[in-house]
């Protein structure tokens, strides 16, 4: 299980080593975790998106965890529907790159063989299949 907080919509996850009554711990307990003031991170699987609309990942906290949830986003902008290796676009804010650069990764976008990541993903991913 992973433990973070909610700061500002995003998830700042706990870290691996903690300081506590002037010992260092390292892989803290969950309850060491909570008594931080971390909360358990909860995944959620995606839901069918209809054509012509994507997901967008959110989190909210819920009974004393952090609950992933999912948003229904009308898709204004045509993407290509078959990105290549280490391509990448931008869709409504958000980076796309090509499934192929990512094979342990499922497209969330229905019909696209790609998956939202962040930039700095995107751009490592892209730098590193480069050289």
């Amino acid at each position: 299980m992973k433990y973070a907080k909610l700061i500002n919509d995003n998830l700042q996850y706990a870290p691996n080593k903690i300081i506590l009554d002037d010992a260092v711990v390292y892989n803290p307990s969950g309850e060491m975790l909570i008594d931080l003031g971390y909360l358990p991170v909860i995944y959620t699987d995606p839901p069918t998106t209809p054509d012509n609309y994507v997901l967008r990942s959110e989190w909210i906290e819920q009974n004393d965890a952090i609950v992933q949830t999912w948003t229904l986003v009308k898709n204004t902008l045509v993407a290509p529907k078959n990105i290549e290796k280490n391509e990448y676009f931008i869709l409504d804010g958000a980076v796309y790159l090509s499934t192929a650069a990512i094979p342990h990764k499922t497209s969330v976008v229905p019909g696209m063989n790609c998956t939202e990541v962040s930039l700095v993903d995107a751009l490592n991913i892209i730098t590193s299949a480069q050289q």
